[in-house]
């Protein structure tokens, strides 16, 4: 069968969520003023970044979005086409279910990331009903502007990201950072993306220290790479054994086992840019 995926993004994601006016007070913050000028003080109204609750309580709206929206697939409930629909069809007419039993259909969220997978089913409406739906479940948690709203203002889905076709369904498909092939079944790291972690591993050897924030930064986003790669853990014990104890800074010997690390990794890179890997491998 072949799988399709869609994918659609909320814009300025904290920033759809308007708090309770009392909770106001706790995302508060003076600007900076030269002296002798009156001090002024900015109260947000809606949810901000930075702050520990503020992504717990954002992805449990996303994910009760996506419920309803799920309610709504397994249940075949009847919804009006929605004005943003056409921009989810496939350019080339999907490939049917070909095998017996019940329909293959997906959805998941992540954080301001409604993702979705699909085998077209015999009638040739599964595709339509689970965009449908996730449209409609986005805009009945995040309304979308009303006429008396001001000039310019912009609807919870962004409409940048649909020009560029990521809600389009297709059998290839960039979800969280990797390409996923719905036909050949696999995953892989884009070469821009293995290019600008080459790029940063690059300028972190050629320090002698690097701080911690950097360090750490670093090590996300190559352990987030590192998923698509079977048995990748040992390859990160050094890196975690450097960042026992939380120093201020990472020692970069050229001898050390943390070089060692940050080598291997690059070739570890360089492998998962240039082929796609099958995803049995990544599987237990």
């Amino acid at each position: 069968e072949y799988i399709y995926f869609t994918k659609v993004d909320l814009a300025d994601r904290y920033w759809r969520m308007i708090v309770d006016p009392d909770e106001r007070w706790n995302f508060a913050y003076v600007m900076p003023s030269a002296p002798g000028v009156p001090t002024r003080l900015v109260v947000p109204s809606a949810l901000q970044m930075g702050w520990n609750e503020s992504p717990a309580y954002f992805c449990a709206t996303t994910e009760t979005a996506l419920d309803v929206a799920q309610r709504w697939i397994d249940d075949s409930t009847t919804l009006p086409e929605h004005p943003m629909e056409p921009l989810t069809i496939p350019t080339k007419p999907p490939r049917r279910q070909t095998s017996d039993g019940p329909p293959h259909q997906m959805s998941a969220v992540y954080v301001d990331d409604f993702l979705g997978a699909c085998v077209e089913d015999k009638k040739g409406k599964l595709l339509q009903r689970t965009a449908r739906a996730t449209l409609h479940a986005i805009h009945s948690v995040f309304p979308p502007p009303r006429p008396t709203d001001p000039p310019g203002t912009k609807d919870p889905i962004s409409e940048k990201k649909l020009a560029k076709g990521d809600a389009r369904w297709a059998t290839l498909k960039e979800i969280l950072g990797y390409w996923l092939d719905g036909i050949y079944r696999t995953v892989q790291l884009p070469p821009p993306r293995s290019d600008d972690l080459l790029k940063e591993v690059a300028a972190v050897l050629r320090k002698k220290r690097v701080p911690l924030k950097r360090f750490r930064s670093l090590s996300g986003c190559l352990q987030h790479a590192a998923r698509i790669l079977p048995s990748a853990r040992a390859f990160f014990t050094p890196l975690n054994n450097a960042l026992r104890g939380i120093p201020s800074y990472i020692g970069m010997s050229r001898h050390g086992e943390v070089c060692h690390a940050l080598l291997d990794m690059c070739h570890v890179l360089r492998n998962l840019a240039s082929r796609p890997t099958h995803v049995s491998k990544l599987v237990q």
